[in-house]
């Protein structure tokens, strides 16, 4: 994955409802209405345009920016300045990563569009009643930016989760939660751990190829997760926490990520067996042991029996908290070179 070109998709659609172009003394302006949509195929995370900001420029007046992290709504609905004749949308993309491809599709009723040699569309001559205008970035690693995690800001590199994190990222089985930041104490969801077993188990990611029908309501089709989740589904790996809900977004516990490694361990027939003794001394070794969910005992047991998962610096095992990244980070780690 390193040095990996990363193809990423950011459709810009801008609608101008208009009414002519008034004069100042009018008092009028065009009414201007824009909404921006990024579509990552291929990934759970954001990453490579993260960052970008977005910056729209009204007669070289800024009328607004917004980073692409707040995509996904209607962002911006209100009359340009009176008078207006000419348009400026500009992209600053994160640091590391330059502009590689640009593509548009323009559609009004009147007016001429330029596309300059960083990126920037100048649409000039406005006029007629709207405009639709869509823009395609294709962005790539700029030549001898250093790899993750040495790229990573947040991942320094006397942090204990260092080495897993390079590890996971170089096996392709984990990504950065931006160019610049893993966010290694972030929560771990459900649907990304689906996607890195996934991952470790077939050495690629989903494509199109795959079928993303599932039972759960709250998993769309159309986003990068269904493949992963109608693949672990298929597998049995899940069954979701209900018979109609995956808990998309939710945030995935200590003793949950346990039954998933263990069923996935299951599925590719590692042994999973754990003696009852140990069993007995895990229980009594850590006083929270016994407020494991009975679903997940088993499963707890063996992590910690292969050293997957250990205790924390409290000495307790908490089943019922949420697992972060730095962690599933090191026990994909572990689980590849201890089981896998």
């Amino acid at each position: 994955m390193k040095r990996k070109l990363i193809s990423l998709l950011l459709v810009l659609v801008l609608i101008l409802s208009m009414a002519p172009i008034a004069s100042a003394e009018t008092g009028t302006s065009t009414f201007f209405s824009f909404f921006v949509v990024q579509e990552i195929p291929d990934s759970d995370e954001h990453i490579g345009i993260e960052n970008a900001v977005v910056v729209i420029y009204a007669d070289d007046v800024e009328i607004f920016r917004c980073n692409t992290s707040t995509i996904g709504r209607i962002l911006f609905t209100e009359g340009l300045p009176s008078g207006t004749t000419t348009l400026r949308i500009t992209v600053d993309f994160p640091v590391g990563y330059t502009l590689q491809r640009v593509t548009y599709s323009f559609f009004a009723g009147g007016g001429s569009v330029s596309l300059m040699s960083d990126g920037t569309f100048i649409i000039t001559n406005l006029s007629g009643f709207f405009i639709d205008f869509g823009i395609t970035w294709r962005v790539a690693p700029d030549a001898g930016t250093p790899p993750p995690p040495d790229r990573f800001t947040d991942v320094p590199p006397t942090a204990w989760f260092h080495d897993a994190v390079a590890f996971v990222y170089d096996e392709g089985i984990m990504r950065g939660a931006s160019p610049t930041t893993f966010d290694p104490m972030a929560d771990f969801h459900r649907e990304q751990v689906v996607a890195t077993l996934f991952r470790m188990y077939h050495g690629r990611p989903a494509n199109a190829s795959d079928p993303t029908a599932t039972p759960f309501a709250d998993v769309d089709p159309g986003r990068w997760y269904a493949p992963y989740i109608a693949w672990a589904f298929e597998q049995g790996i899940v069954t979701g926490q209900t018979a109609t809900t995956f808990g998309t977004g939710d945030p995935v516990t200590r003793q949950d990520f346990a039954v998933l490694v263990h069923r996935f361990a299951s599925f590719t027939g590692a042994d999973t067996s754990v003696p009852d003794d140990f069993i007995l001394q895990f229980i009594d070794q850590f006083p929270d042991a016994d407020t494991t969910g009975s679903w997940a005992q088993d499963a707890l047991a063996w992590a910690f029996h292969t050293g997957l998962i250990t205790g924390t610096g409290e000495g307790v095992v908490l089943p019922w908290g949420s697992a972060i990244r730095a962690e599933a980070a090191t026990i994909l780690m572990r689980y590849v070179q201890r089981i896998a």
